[in-house]
């Protein structure tokens, strides 16, 4: 039997099983360990007086600062800024734009229509420097509304989200949201399918192999089936083939394959999910190595309770 060697991640996943918010809701963090959101900037008709898009009416401004994590909701409400004929002065100058802390990427600018109450997006500053914007939107052209809730989190969340769902994927043998995988074998297994060992398994991408003349080569789907049971998949030679030989050396297989429950937190199922939030709600309470004067033992038993349906046992 072909002996399996360690596996390579590929393309890691996009996104966490669990959103910074849902986290942060999870271990009830408060405002506090939160990115704080912008105070106003000044905001005043441009002068010289110049023509722009604005329309006549009186517009107010909000900022939100933007993170790795997330957004902030809107900041302090600046001062009005009233445009009389945009013919004459239609542009609306943005100066002492706020800069955020260490974890700020982006600002973003929020305003009012003419004389409206609703916040939409207007520019994002895609840094943590600029402090002056020029205003020329029409109210046609703005954006997305402003935030309502501030979505930035703790920075050392999004470490444990991705500690805590890489422990249940070790411990089930399960890759949660979509991923590619390279895994690697000394050989072809003889007169027996090779087996994959993540699961669920989603596609079977390419199977290649060091031939004995050393040369590297990608086997024609057609040369083999994929046998799934929707979780676990193994690939066999097609009817009437058999394996080819390849060269004795390490990794002369290489199978790259998509495993995951799909692309979104919402395909993984809820058991794992809460499994997750049970692990980081520990690490977050948790963060030392040992806790002296604590009975721990119920932590690890409820993530196991949820986790047992889902824990492949392969057979020895």
């Amino acid at each position: 039997v072909g002996a399996t060697m360690p596996r390579q991640l590929i393309t890691p996943p996009a996104v966490e099983p669990l959103t910074v918010a849902e986290a942060a809701k999870h271990v009830r963090l408060d405002e506090t360990a939160f990115t704080p959101t912008p105070e106003a900037p000044s905001v005043a008709l441009v002068s010289p007086a110049a023509a722009g898009s604005l329309s006549a009416g009186a517009y107010r401004y909000r900022l939100t600062f933007v993170t790795a994590d997330g957004e902030t909701d809107g900041g302090q409400i600046s001062s009005v800024a009233t445009v009389t004929n945009p013919a004459v002065n239609g542009q609306i100058r943005l100066t002492q734009i706020p800069l955020g802390g260490a974890e700020v990427t982006a600002r973003r600018i929020y305003r009012t229509m003419a004389g409206g109450s609703s916040y939409l997006l207007v520019a994002t500053i895609a840094d943590n420097a600029t402090t002056a914007y020029t205003d020329t939107i029409a109210d046609a052209a703005l954006g997305v509304g402003i935030p309502l809730a501030n979505t930035t989190g703790d920075p050392e969340l999004r470490a444990f989200i991705a500690a805590a769902r890489d422990h249940v994927e070790q411990y089930t043998g399960r890759r949660l949201i979509t991923q590619v995988w390279r895994e690697d074998f000394d050989r072809f297994p003889c007169d027996r399918p090779l087996e994959l060992l993540l699961a669920p398994v989603a596609s079977v991408d390419q199977v290649q192999y060091v031939g004995e003349d050393g040369v590297l080569t990608t086997l024609d789907p057609a040369e083999y089936v994929v046998e799934s049971t929707g979780l676990l998949a193994r690939i066999r030679p097609a009817y009437g083939l058999v394996w080819p030989s390849t060269r004795d050396i390490w990794a002369a297989v290489q199978v790259t394959y998509t495993v995951g429950y799909g692309d979104t937190p919402a395909e993984v199922p809820a058991s794992i999910r809460a499994a997750i939030k049970l692990l980081l709600g520990h690490l977050y309470a948790n963060r030392e190595a040992v806790i002296t004067g604590t009975i721990a033992s119920a932590l690890p038993l409820a993530v196991e309770s949820l986790l047992a349906t889902y824990r492949i046992r392969r057979g020895t």
